[in-house]
């Protein structure tokens, strides 16, 4: 079994409160589940430039190198 994290390539995620990081503390795990299964959560913000639209931009791109 993999090692749990205790960092992520992608810290934005945390800072905006759409994802959490526990590691492999058992107690840890056991609050953030039920704190996601109770609503206690803060509202997620979408990290700037995180539009949702990434892959139309790749297509764009693809489209004018062909």
């Amino acid at each position: 079994m993999p090692d749990a994290q205790d960092n992520t390539e992608r810290p934005v995620t945390v800072e905006m409160g759409s994802n959490q990081l526990v590691g492999a503390d058992p107690k840890r795990i056991l609050e953030a589940y039920s704190n996601v299964m109770s609503g206690r959560l803060r509202k997620p913000q979408t990290p700037p430039l995180w539009d949702g639209k990434a892959a139309e931009r790749i297509v764009s791109i693809i489209e004018q190198e062909i």
